[in-house]
């Protein structure tokens, strides 16, 4: 064909692929520019070429399993361009963009075989499954630190030459000819990566938590380039009594072909087995692998990616074997030769019934010092297990013998269990005699479960498993909330493992291949959460799914109480979507009792209507039923507000020149003073008693304290406590306001001593409780002040849940909500950054920015001093001069200078009550105004006053520093936990409130 023709066939080629393009509207989505389609066309026509060359050498290892998508191809487009066009897409992961474009208009005779990637298996729903979620969220990236781990592998990047490709050698050719003059090619052996790996991926009832961890494992590892050749297998047994073992393709069916595991086998000793897996399955349980890995192991390098991480390892059939160190010498050598450690070498091996192993996670050190110890480089260790196989085999017998006895001999051994998936797991409404268990003892049996597992599960599985208990039990909103919380809390696959595996669920429907895929929680255990995670915290997940569906479904409400209240409005096919979630949802809304019980009652006759059928008599009605539509209605609370005028107060270093300025200057410390102005309320409580609150303005700041700053106060102070207050990070607080002073004698007195306000029964506050009762010391007096008394003071020596009963009371007696600050809440407030706009109300300021322009000790500035607090200042914080100590409580506002909020007495005098349990740092802490909880009791605090098992209940947060500290106690940043009964004469509390309602 002349050039001529070829370049005009090519560029009419093109045309259409462009204008089929424009067409379908895919250039506009897609937006790709002109470098992206040349270089897709180029890269598809290379990928044919290479494609050829395959078919050209046929290799039964590998056989091609392509997946059928069927596919409209429009006439006036050849088929060349639409493989093209389909492989361009397969390059830039777009595919599954594409099958949504073209699956409506698909025809039966138009097929193009397109090898894609796998996908997960779908959790089934139905109308009759209230667990379904019948949207598929996409899944984040499973795996973060895929660079680290890839450099993590370099040492197994060697090369060594081919033993069965060569290449021209330059230099022998030449001296040949030059010394010999014999005109031959010299050759010499190709240069090639030293190993191939065969990655073998362990699939049973857990992978589908795992599913998207193994498949970002396995691209990283195609992509990284260490290996000469990756061959991906899939293990698996149908009836534990058989290991099957098949080619793992990129789509959503395996190979039919069955392999002997001795294919994985590399007589050069060039070969690699990584075995994936989280060692649960009854593979495991019955000993069906270790055969198969002792075989592996005994060829060549063989390894465990164990997929928990080492603190669950013994919750893993990982249990049964011996930890050891594991190193070698030389490159590549089998398991049976590596060298131990700290192995008794008096002690003989049985190599014959003897299988060691190492075992890696995947993590970046990790998997570095497993790569060493493969490449021979020094004595770099990793952790081994040594498997005695005799006892393995002998508990494998026991095992199945046990289950042949619990199944009462039926011959049922061959059936599928959920080892590690809640297979133990009962629900527990029958006694042993058949006597179904009352409400009092599902709850106490679910109360159980969840304090096992608040016991034992990580801190983010604990955060996941209250957060679930108001959705679904299904992946796809697990994966929504990652999305919709990331910034909140880091959940990793290990931490829905053990969700998953924790028992706080159970199966409840079959995949149709005997896994399970649905779940739902135990009876009573998602009440418990329910409460144990709080009603704000609740309502903001549904919130969050149900805009999720109102997008899904092209609707513009965005709450749970909209999407509820319009069932009856939505098509058909949407009500079916919506319904699974509104069933769930009605269950959480019962668990959070009062207005929300009602709602959901409401609910559920709406739902029980659209399910009903019509009656001959609505068939035959000529007037139209009547509806009740519930509809919400905004009301305007209106507060008197006053404004109250302040002084605030800064420490500042000057410098002062003298000798009119020829001599160097000496540095001083001065307190700068300027008046402030802000609004606030005052509630009146009795008796000429008030209560004053400062409206805290809403905003963004960083919380907690950099890592720079907090080893410089390490080294200065010699402690390690200050490590608590990391790492920083960003929160938007919600506008409250927050009682000017600590609560004092006078106004604990006006509401502790009135009976008829008391909320909790079990608590009976003593209206004197305050060690210091005598007249406080006086402040300088102003024109028209009053001395100081007693009642001035501030109240200590009450505990957390005194505190608590005071707020409610005071609540029951204002008709508002009162409550313990949060720590972040109160922070911010301590803080009082309002110099300048972005501190508050931009989001967008770094952490760099603030620390650079905000980050300070204390609200007074960069150190304190006992001329503005009361704290020892025998002791002091930077160069300032020591201060009075006054051991014991000032009146609250003895100093008269206040933050740029208009609080008093934020840093000394008394330590305050926050809302929050104490957590050893900020790792997975909320990112607004929610307090940060974490106790399964959580339902009880407020209720009971009993002492049953408060020792397990964690300590609560205390902030400000008080009259007996050290000054370094008393910064805006640091944390202290007492336990919730504590009741010291160097604690207190002050209240706060939430924003006027709308």
């Amino acid at each position: 064909m002349p050039r001529e023709n070829t370049i005009e066939n090519s560029d009419s080629s093109i045309s259409e692929l462009l204008n089929h393009l424009k067409r379908t509207g895919l250039l506009k989505r897609l937006n790709p520019d002109e470098i992206d389609i040349l270089d897709s066309l180029w890269l598809a026509v290379k990928m044919g070429e290479d494609e050829e060359s395959v078919n050209r050498v046929d290799s039964p290892s590998s056989p091609k399993v392509p997946t059928k998508i069927p596919i409209t191809v429009e006439e006036e487009v050849s088929d060349e361009i639409v493989i093209t066009f389909l492989i361009c897409l397969l390059i830039q992961n777009r595919l599954n963009h594409l099958v949504s474009l073209f699956l409506p208009k698909i025809k039966p005779q138009d097929t193009i075989e397109v090898i894609t990637k796998e996908t997960p298996q779908t959790e089934p729903s139905s109308p009759n499954n209230p667990q379904g979620f019948p949207f598929q969220v996409p899944a984040a990236p499973a795996i973060q630190n895929g660079l680290l781990l890839s450099r993590a592998l370099r040492p197994l990047m060697r090369k060594v030459s081919s033993l069965t490709k060569t290449v021209l050698d330059e230099n022998g050719t030449a001296s040949r000819i030059a010394e010999r003059d014999i005109w031959l090619p010299v050759t010499k052996p190709q240069r090639e990566r030293w190993l191939t790996l065969e990655l073998v991926i362990e699939e049973s009832n857990s992978s589908f938590i795992w599913r998207q961890l193994v498949n970002d494992l396995q691209n990283l590892l195609e992509v990284q380039g260490a290996f000469l050749n990756i061959r991906t297998w899939q293990i698996f047994s149908y009836d534990n009594q058989k290991l099957n073992l098949v080619r793992r393709r990129k789509n959503t069916e395996f190979s039919q072909k069955q392999y002997s595991h001795k294919e994985l086998i590399h007589p050069n000793g060039r070969g690699l087995v990584l075995l994936v897996s989280d060692c649960i399955s009854p593979i495991w349980k019955y000993g069906l692998i270790y055969p198969w890995l002792k075989d592996w192991s005994e060829k060549q390098p063989s390894a465990i990616v164990q997929l928990f991480s080492e603190r669950l390892w013994d919750s893993t059939q990982l249990s049964r074997g011996r930890k050891l160190a594991a190193t070698a010498s030389t490159a590549g050598l089998p398991n049976p030769k590596l060298q131990l450690k700290n192995y008794p070498q008096w002690l003989p091996i049985d190599w014959s019934k003897t299988l060691l192993v190492p075992v890696i996670t995947l993590e970046p050190e990790i998997l570095q010092q497993w790569a060493k110890v493969v490449s021979g480089m020094g004595q770099t260790q990793v952790s081994s297990l040594m498997f005695d196989l005799k006892f393995i085999n002998k508990r494998a017998k026991e095992l199945r013998i046990e289950e042949m006895e619990s199944l009462g001999n039926k011959g049922n051994e061959g059936r599928e269990t959920t080892e590690g998936i809640n297979e133990n797991v009962t629900e527990g409404r029958e006694d042993k005699e058949g006597k179904k268990e009352t409400t009092q003892e599902v709850e106490e049996r679910a109360s159980s479960i969840v304090r096992r597992y608040f016991n034992t599960a990580s801190e983010p599985a604990i955060q996941l498993a209250t957060m679930m208990a108001a959705a679904p039990v299904n992946m796809s909103v697990i994966d929504l909330l990652r999305k919709t919380y990331h910034s909140e809390i880091s959940i990793e696959p290990v931490h829905v493992a053990e969700f998953y595996m924790g028992g706080l669920i159970k199966p409840i429907v079959n995949h149709e291949d005997g896994q399970y895929r649905v779940y739902d929680f135990l009876p009573g255990v998602r009440k418990v959460l329910n409460e144990a995670i709080g009603r704000r915290r609740t309502l903001k997940i549904l919130d969050a799914i149900s805009q999720y569906i109102a997008e899904k479904i092209n609707s513009p409400i965005r709450s749970f109480e909209a999407l509820l209240t319009s069932l009856s409005d939505y098509t058909p096919d949407q009500k079916a979507k919506i319904l699974p979630f509104a069933q769930v949802s009605m269950d959480v809304l019962r668990n959070l009792g009062g207005e929300y019980a009602e709602f959901a009652e409401e609910v559920a006759t709406n739902i029980s209507n659209l399910n009903s059928p019509p009656t001959p008599e609505d068939e035959q009605s000529s007037e139209p039923p009547l509806k009740t539509c519930p509809f919400d209605f905004a009301t305007i609370e209106i507060i008197e507000t006053h404004t109250f005028d302040f002084t605030v107060a800064t420490i500042e270093k000057e410098t002062k020149r003298r000798l009119l300025g020829l001599l160097p200057g000496q540095e001083k410390w001065v307190i700068k003073q300027r008046q402030g102005k802000a609004e606030g309320i005052i509630e009146q409580l009795g008796e000429g008693i008030s209560l004053e609150l400062m409206e805290i303005p809403g905003g963004t700041f960083w919380m907690g304290t950099d890592d720079e700053e907090i080893e410089r106060l390490v080294k200065k102070f010699g402690g390690e406590w200050f490590r608590r207050e990391s790492p920083q990070h960003q929160v938007n607080i919600e506008p409250f306001y927050m009682g000017c002073y600590p609560i004092t004698q006078g106004q604990w007195k006006a509401i502790a001593s009135r009976k008829d306000l008391q909320v909790n029964p079990d608590i009976n506050l003593d209206s004197e409780p305050s060690e210091f009762k005598d007249d406080p010391l006086q402040p300088p007096l102003q024109e028209g002040e009053r001395e100081k008394t007693r009642w001035d003071r501030p109240v200590e020596q009450v505990n957390w849940y005194e505190a608590k009963e005071f707020c409610d009371r005071l609540s029951k007696l204002t008709g508002k909500e009162y409550r313990l600050p949060t720590e972040a809440e109160w922070e911010y407030a301590c803080r009082a950054v309002i110099n300048d706009p972005s501190s508050v109300e931009s989001k967008d300021i770094t952490q760099a920015e603030w620390n650079q322009k905000y980050q300070q000790p204390f609200h007074f500035g960069d150190t304190i001093t006992a001329d503005l607090a009361n704290y020892d200042a025998n002791y002091t914080y930077e160069d300032e001069p020591k201060g009075e100590y006054r051991e014991q409580t000032t009146p609250v506002g003895y100093f008269g200078v206040a933050n740029a909020f208009g609080l008093y007495d934020m840093q000394g005098n008394v330590l305050e009550w926050c809302e929050d349990d104490y957590h050893e740092n900020y790792k997975g802490a909320p990112n607004d105004v929610t307090a940060w909880l974490k106790s399964q009791f959580l339902n009880l605090d407020n209720q009971s006053y009993s002492q049953e098992n408060d020792d397990n209940k964690p300590n609560k947060v205390i902030r400000g520093g008080s009259w007996n500290y050290d000054p370094d106690v008393c910064r805006c940043a640091y944390r202290l936990n007492f336990n919730p009964r504590d009741d010291l004469n160097n604690v207190g509390f002050r209240v706060v409130s939430g924003p006027p309602r709308t």
